[in-house]
């Protein structure tokens, strides 16, 4: 066991946070009676149809925008628990999932707009019990009520993004092209009281954005959220115009287009995409180093039916992983990201993969100005009032790091892609989402795992039980493997807000032969206090796997936590090295085909 455990000691320690598929626990709530007003129904006729707070612009860039949300405290409690659960959105079969909407009222730069609904937002990165990302609707209960003319507001809590400044960075670039992409400022935010810091105040990309873009209403739109132009993938598109729509009919001549082999495809896929516009986005994407994007992960964008020439055209999202670079999901992947079946076949076909470097390169001459983007980054830190530190990593992605012959060299944005350029032999790794039919006849194959994980004065102990697939049971002990290894290792990811701490323990199976698991738990840090917290997203998870040799770090993901809680009984000293107890009770599910051996 000790050679077996051994090997994999540093791959195991160097698994990173962001790189760890977690879950969220979904605890969908009913909608309480706080947080509303007492006016009377002639009160509220009065305010139809007002447009509050004047004609100011609400995205100005200079503006930083004060909002204060009040609701009822229970309200707000549930709704910081409400998540998806990612292991439903692994399975091939999606499972359907909406947020609770609460009565609030909300102040915004001193304006009080009231009667509104607030909800929660996120799909998988940016959800925090601790820091939610909010949606607030001005317009349901009183309709037409606006403030400076939105119906609504988007509240990113930059999650992912400790420098605060990635997605504005970014639609700048788009739509300084001409490219659809979101307005977005910044605003600093409350919530009864309590201040939660910087989010991004983004514009909402729906039927109001379209009808501004195209002057016609009523536009097909669909989002994407690990979705692709493939047979089954097609229909995790979510239609935004039609909740009944038929995805995958509505998008199957773009998908057989994609099936055509060699070069015949592109005249069949010209009559359903603006190929130009989408290489031109697909080459800002890779300018911009996305990697949770559309070329770079099937994920975080829109796109809609242009009315005069029915072609498909794409519009950014999600793009607080801009301005990064390597790819957390898939290393060796980027810096020419084409995880994404569309950019594959374009980049594949010598004509289409001209156009694109020639875009990029046109992108670097034309609108990326390393000094220019530095100053703005300056700037607009000042403006939030972001820590220099958590500026840096944007410093270092735009002007690199470091001098040539460093083992830590790392060259300038505008270097490395025209080195990739250059190099002419397209090297990176093609990374698809895996194209598995639908399988929603069959339930999942589940497994409670409990277990305590204790460090004391240096010391390792614990374990963790849970049943294999086929009915076996494992019980892996902490304190045996740390008769061999370090069993207990940490890590806190400070690229994330509030930040994240990692705990991986290694446990031998002594019903199985000593075989070696790995248990990965996740807590919010400012969490990691006595008390009983519930799964949900990046914050607070736990992942399984087995040793696997094949595999590039030597492991391989078995399991994702469903549903359940981690309780922390007791802690001293600092997250990364202090002593602490604490116990998971949850549920786990097995990913479709591992058996855990």
């Amino acid at each position: 066991m000790r050679e077996i455990i051994c090997r994999f000691r540093s791959e195991i320690r160097a698994i990173k946070i962001c790189f760890c598929l977690c879950l969220a626990i979904a605890a969908l709530a009913l909608s309480g009676c706080g947080g509303g007003s007492s006016e009377t129904v002639e009160d509220l006729d009065e305010r139809r149809g007002q447009n509050l707070g004047g004609d100011g612009d609400p995205f100005q860039r200079d503006r930083l925008l004060e909002i204060d949300i009040t609701l009822a405290s229970a309200d707000y409690q549930r709704l910081k628990t409400e998540g998806r659960s990612l292991a439903s959105t692994a399975r091939t079969c999606p499972t359907e999932f909406s947020y609770t909407e609460y009565p609030a009222n909300v102040v915004i730069d001193g304006t009080r707009v009231s009667d509104i609904l607030v909800r929660k937002k996120g799909y998988m990165g940016s959800l925090s019990p601790e820091r939610p990302s909010f949606k607030l609707d001005f317009n349901d209960r009183v309709r037409g009520q606006r403030y400076q003319n939105l119906k609504g507001m988007t509240l990113n809590n930059n999650r992912q993004d400790a420098s605060n400044l990635r997605q504005c960075l970014a639609y700048d670039l788009f739509r300084q092209q001409g490219l659809p992409a979101p307005r977005c400022n910044f605003a600093r935010v409350r919530v009864n009281g309590e201040l939660l810091g910087i989010f991004t105040h983004v514009e909402a990309v729906n039927d109001d954005f379209l009808e501004n873009l195209a002057g016609v209403e009523g536009l097909p739109l669909y989002e994407s959220q690990s979705a692709d132009f493939s047979p089954n993938l097609v229909a995790h598109f979510e239609a935004k115009h039609d909740d009944d729509a038929d995805v995958a009919a509505e998008l199957s001549d773009l998908t057989n287009a994609l099936a055509i082999p060699g070069g015949g495809f592109l005249a069949a896929l010209e009559s359903e995409v603006d190929v130009e516009q989408f290489i031109r986005f697909w080459a800002t994407e890779t300018v911009l180093g996305f990697w949770d994007s559309a070329s770079g992960n099937a994920n975080n964008f829109y796109f809609y039916r242009d009315p005069d020439t029915g072609l498909l055209r794409f519009i950014p999202w999600g793009a607080d992983t801009a301005l990064v670079g390597f790819h957390l999901l898939k290393p060796g992947s980027g810096p020419l990201f084409r995880n994404f079946r569309l950019a594959q076949r374009l980049f594949e076909e010598p004509t289409t993969r001209t156009r694109y470097l020639s875009a990029v390169e046109d992108i670097l001459d034309e609108y990326w100005d390393a000094a220019d983007v530095l100053q703005t980054i300056d700037t607009l830190g000042a403006l939030t009032g972001t820590a220099d530190a958590d500026l840096e990593a944007l410093r270092v992605y735009v002007r690199g790091s470091g001098v040539p012959g460093d083992t830590d060299y790392l060259a300038p944005a505008r270097d490395r892609l025209m080195n990739a350029i250059a190099r002419n032999s397209f090297d990176e790794e093609v990374q698809l989402l895996a194209d598995r039919p639908a399988d929603c006849g069959t339930s999942p194959v589940q497994s409670r795992l409990q277990g305590r994980i204790n460090v004391s004065n240096g010391l390792d102990t614990g374990q963790f039980q849970f049943t294999l697939p086929g009915a076996q049971p494992a019980n892996a002990s902490i304190s045996l493997a740390a008769t061999e290894v370090d069993s207990i290792t940490r890590q806190v990811d400070v690229f994330t807000q509030p930040q994240v701490l990692g705990i991986t323990a290694i446990g031998a199976d002594v019903l199985d032969a000593f075989t070696p698991y790995v248990l990965q738990v996740f807590l919010e840090e400012p969490g990691f206090q006595p008390g009983t917290y519930a799964l949900q997203g990046f914050a607070n998870n736990l992942l399984l796997f087995a040793v696997d040799e094949s595999q590039p770090q030597g492991i391989r993901n078995i399991a994702l936590g469903e549903s359940g809680s981690i309780t922390v009984l007791a802690r001293e000293g600092s997250a990364e090295s202090g002593s602490f107890q604490l116990e998971v009770d949850a549920v786990i599910e097995f990913i479709p085909g591992e058996d855990g051996r």
